[in-house]
């Protein structure tokens, strides 16, 4: 074995080991001895990229601020223990180092420096595409200068997030043009989700989604190392927590780098949590709980005692074992484990400062405002206490104003007091996480809705706009924004032609079938020859994977077995499911019938109750009909109930 397969080796071992102290044993020899090779004859620059990735996992594994930066350094200056052969070596390894310096929140780097790191960077990487002539090497420069436009665009006000945000897209693209390397193409997907976000109406937005999922789902990106962790974050900050849970990698014994996936525990943790909180159904639940557990109780003792993970592991705790063994969890945040009581730990934590608490070795992100709030909600949830948990609300909301799951939090506890003082307050805060959501967050709209009941009047904001529809109206023709669907909704209730409010049903669900779900047909009919029949069929949505042939119905009856027999007959083709929407809901003989049919066709039923929360943006229609599909597909049940559940931040 050479000395280059030696360092390879000791790296790879490192990342393989779940002892903290074994893996940094193994990555401080790779880092001495690429250091010692630089000064023998037969030097190569390889020494150097490979001591930049030893004190790179280094960085990571440590959780002190201080070393943690001062090891990333030691990785830049790696990269000038000999002179590289070719400037696109040095200055793509350069950036891509920089990127995940300024990336890590957990290092005391000040902002200032971070900056100057990436103007050095890009400044780097520009000089070395504007030299480099292989279209290969240009390719990823190109990548890297993309992520540091991304990283840079972060904090700005939105016109100038949004001009550096077209900057990054055109230098993926043209890098994806020159070359479809997985990091090429993975970076080309995170910059269309970073767009996401600016598009100007709902349809853009969802175009954009829909385009960075199927960028992160190719198999070349799903195949490398970063590919399956970004997306399973992906689902994760867009509210899928089914798919998140589904495409984290696995600590199996074939698991190449452990410590990476110990590292994003969180991800698959928090994701797992949701489910609990959405009433998934229950066995599939308590399959992601277990393993979730086991994920964090493995990474805690791996050396990765984060908040985030120290906080997931109480909540899973308090879920499946009861309030005491989740406060016992909730002590390893604390540096004197066992001398506090969680009591005083989370109290203290309500009245820090930001930089106070990791300072005296508490767990590193403890003043994070998403780490805050989710301790403000389980002290509300599992431990009764108001006091604590409104002062830890409060201080998630002080530690970051822009972030809308505390402030929803804090809205929704103080519309639950109830007091004429907190819900004007109440009425503040709210507006201001739904300015700073993303679309895909709706946990705001039924504390709204709530706090318009305690007012006795709707808040005009939240769309339940007053008048009348009639069919001599103009018929609903498609929507740019999700609210436009909303608006047409709200007026059909007061109509009173059934036949005219079917219709218009038919087209409201394609339009929001075309705001979340992949390909959709509007109304059509289908001629079958050999048995003499037209069919009618409302809508066709195919929608991850599966196909629906859509019966929407707006009527004062209920679905009869009838009517199940006849949209039955529609569902005639292998791999064709139907989707049976019913405004009144289903005779009891209805869903009977749609169960007996199930060794056969699935049919799935949705009814009114459940059309209202996708309407008024309190589900998502994808969401709705995910949590659908699987309940039938794990225990063959057609009519699952989705109702609204508040997350918990």
């Amino acid at each position: 074995m050479n000395t280059l397969e030696e360092i390879q080796n000791l790296i790879a071992a490192g990342r393989f080991e779940y002892s903290l102290e074994k893996s940094n044993q193994y990555l401080r020899k790779a880092a001495d001895i690429a250091l010692g090779s630089t000064k023998a004859p037969n030097f190569s620059y390889l020494f150097c990229l490979l001591g930049k990735e030893a004190y790179k996992e280094l960085a990571l594994n440590d959780l002190r601020p201080g070393v943690r930066t001062d090891l990333w350094f030691k990785g830049l200056n790696a990269l000038t223990w000999g002179k590289s052969p070719e400037l696109h070596l040095y200055a793509s390894s350069y950036a891509e180092l920089a990127v995940d310096i300024c990336r890590d929140t957990f290092s005391d780097l000040p902002s200032s420096k971070r900056h100057a790191l990436l103007k050095q960077a890009k400044d780097l990487v520009n000089k070395s595409i504007n030299e480099t002539k292989e279209k290969e090497y240009k390719a990823i420069c190109l990548a890297r200068k993309s992520a540091i436009i991304r990283l840079q665009a972060i904090g700005l006000a939105t016109p100038e997030r949004l001009r550096f945000l077209l900057k990054a897209s055109r230098c993926s693209t043209l890098a994806r043009r020159l070359s479809q390397q997985a990091a090429i193409i993975l970076e080309c997907g995170l910059v269309e989700w970073a767009l996401a976000r600016l598009q100007n109406n709902d349809k853009k937005y969802v175009a954009k989604l829909r385009s960075a999922e199927e960028l992160l789902n190719l198999d070349v990106v799903k195949k490398c190392d970063l590919g399956p962790f970004a997306l399973s974050r992906f689902y994760r900050l867009t509210y899928r927590y089914y798919d998140a849970c589904m495409t984290y990698p696995q600590l199996t014994e074939s698991a190449t780098n452990r410590r990476r996936i110990l590292r994003e525990a969180a991800i698959f943790a928090e994701s797992a949590i949701q489910l609990s909180n959405l009433h998934y159904p229950s066995d599939l639940v308590e399959e992601h709980l277990e393993k979730a557990m086991n994920l964090l109780e493995t990474a805690i003792s791996s050396g990765y005692r984060s908040a985030r993970e120290v906080i997931a592991l109480a909540y899973i705790r308090c879920l499946r074992e009861g309030v005491s063994a989740g406060t016992t969890a909730l002590l390893d945040l604390s540096p004197e484990r066992g001398k506090l009581s969680w009591e005083h730990v989370l109290t203290m934590l309500s009245e820090a400062q930001a930089d106070d608490l990791p300072a005296e070795g508490f767990a590193l992100g403890v003043t994070d405002s998403a780490s805050l709030t989710r301790l403000g909600t389980f002290s509300y949830r599992f431990l009764n206490n108001l006091g604590l948990a409104e002062a830890l609300y409060r201080t998630a909301v002080r530690m970051d104003p822009h972030d809308p799951i505390a402030q929803t939090n804090l809205a929704r506890f103080l519309v639950k007091r109830g007091d004429p003082a907190d819900l004007q307050e109440a009425k503040r805060v709210i507006q201001l996480a739904q300015s700073f959501a993303d679309r895909r967050f709706s946990w705001w709209r039924p504390v709204l809705l709530e706090l318009s009941k305690q007012e006795g009047a709707m808040v005009a904001s939240y769309g339940h706009e007053s008048g009348s529809c009639t069919k001599e109206q103009r018929s609903f023709t498609g929507a740019q924004h999700s609210r436009q669907i909303r608006r047409h909704y709200n007026k059909l209730k007061s109509c009173e032609d059934e036949q005219y409010r079917g219709y218009e049903l038919e087209s409201l669900i394609y339009a929001v079938s075309l705001l979340s779900c992949g390909f959709q047909r509007p109304s059509y009919r289908m001629t079958r020859p050999l048995v003499g029949k037209i069919h009618q069929i409302d809508t066709h949505i195919e929608h991850r994977g599966k196909s629906y042939r859509c019966e929407c119905k707006w009527q004062k009856d209920k679905v009869s077995y009838d009517d199940m027999l006849k949209f039955a007959d529609k569902i005639d083709a292998a791999g064709v499911s139907g989707l049976f929407i019913s405004m009144s809901g289903f005779a009891d003989l209805a869903i009977n019938k749609s169960r007996e049919l199930r060794s056969q066709k699935a049919i799935i039923l949705v009814d009114g109750d459940e059309v209202d929360l996708v309407m008024t943006g309190m589900v998502h229609f994808d969401d709705l009909l995910n949590a659908k599909r699987r309940a039938f597909d794990s225990s063959s049940e057609t009519y699952y109930p989705v109702r609204v559940s508040p997350g918990d931040g």
